[in-house]
């Protein structure tokens, strides 16, 4: 009867269905967040993405730095990424980070930040943009997007009311 009730599906939908049991089964319901194997987390902590610690009481963690992923590890926590961010790691796994020279990057990040004082990208794509670049930017060389962004504000060059 078991293989009777057994539904079709593509691998990948399979893994997200077996890592999703695994975030239940472990206490963390919420469904916000990809599981994420230790060292991907690892990596994701390297490079500035969301990467969380998750609790068996449905709460979580932001990790952000070495030392909090290693107590994490050590006490055998799950972690979990949101889905943008993992698709970007997916990325930076893949070594393509060396499609652009550090000169290159830099100055795509200074073009993103230009048209976003000359208000020709929303808010929510300027954050968008700004973090993948950060992300591909080595040695935490760039602030965060969001006080990028701020400082932009708070000079007058983003009107709230124009950004879509």
């Amino acid at each position: 009867m078991f293989l009777q009730d057994a539904v079709e599906m593509e691998v990948d939908d399979y893994v997200k269905l077996i890592d999703k049991e695994r975030l239940h089964g472990y206490g963390y319901t919420v469904d916000d967040l990809l599981l994420t194997a230790p060292l991907d987390a690892e990596k994701a902590i390297q490079h500035g993405l969301e990467c969380f610690m998750l609790n068996q009481d449905n709460s979580k963690e932001k990790i952000s730095d070495h030392r909090a992923y290693e107590w994490a590890v050590s006490r055998e926590r799950l972690f979990g990424m949101p889905a943008g961010e993992k698709e970007i790691l997916q990325y930076l796994k893949q070594g393509v980070s060396s499609l652009f020279t550090m000169g290159e990057m830099q100055k795509i990040y200074a073009l993103v930040l230009q048209a976003g004082m000359e208000n020709e990208l929303g808010e929510k794509e300027l954050h968008s943009i700004l973090h993948k670049v950060e992300c591909l930017l080595s040695g935490g060389m760039q602030r965060n997007s969001n006080e990028k962004v701020q400082e932009l504000q708070g000079a007058g060059m983003l009107e709230a009311g124009m950004i879509q």
